[in-house]
């Protein structure tokens, strides 16, 4: 379908793009919120400026940030993705698909793991990602500590990636349960992550612990993560 396509991006690519979107925030706290929201409406097109990449992305983020009592914070979260090339083939190019797995997606999963898995001639076994993406994240937060940016967080996760050949199917999604400790120190947003995966199937790669340094939430500029 797409292996001799000279857009899918496999070898060196010149990758040139548009990205346009809009953005509705009313947080009240950009790093510990503990009402509003921030909804994400986002397009991206290659190949506008040059280049040799030629694809169209789209996708809305939505993220929601509910008080409940003593403090306590109900954040629910949906991003949907959709993409493809605008070759012959239709496939998105490879380096502009989607992938879950990692403290910003699916946690308790492998960075990039999800998703369907093919040999691609001199570069062996991939992970091919989507051109389709649906994650959910469900968090309640527990300030311990607020005068010093410190929460507890208990989280579920659910979604999947979907290639050009598959369709969306529930049946394939994955989820995850655990809990997180976030900081926000004097050298950042730090987040601590301990997740178990609910749904486990042949191939599927864990990561049972996980860290970042920098960004306490899903932002659309890291949509392909």
């Amino acid at each position: 379908l797409y292996q001799d396509d000279p857009g899918a991006g496999f070898g060196r690519s010149d990758l040139r793009f548009l990205r346009a979107e809009i953005r509705n925030d009313t947080r009240n706290n950009p790093l510990a919120p503990s009402r509003g929201r921030l909804i994400t409406l986002w397009s991206k097109v290659g190949g506008v400026f040059g280049g040799d990449l030629y694809y169209v992305k789209f996708g809305i983020s939505n993220t929601f940030f509910i008080p409940i009592k003593w403090g306590i914070v109900f954040s629910p979260a949906l991003r949907l993705g959709g993409g493809f090339g605008l070759t012959a083939s239709r496939f998105l190019p490879y380096p502009e698909r989607f992938f879950a797995g990692g403290i910003y997606s699916m946690r308790g999963y492998e960075y990039f793991s999800l998703g369907r898995k093919e040999q691609v001639p001199g570069i062996g076994e991939i992970v091919l990602g989507g051109n389709k993406s649906v994650i959910s994240n469900l968090e309640l937060i527990f300030p311990v500590v607020r005068q010093a940016g410190l929460f507890f967080v208990l989280f579920s996760d659910i979604g999947q990636v979907f290639a050009e050949q598959e369709k969306i199917d529930i049946l394939n999604f994955r989820a995850s349960y655990g809990f997180e400790i976030r900081w926000i120190s004097p050298f950042g947003p730090i987040r601590f992550s301990i997740g178990f995966p609910i749904v486990k199937k042949p191939g599927d790669k864990f990561r049972p612990f996980d860290f970042s340094l920098g960004l306490f939430q899903f932002y659309p500029e890291l949509e392909e993560f």
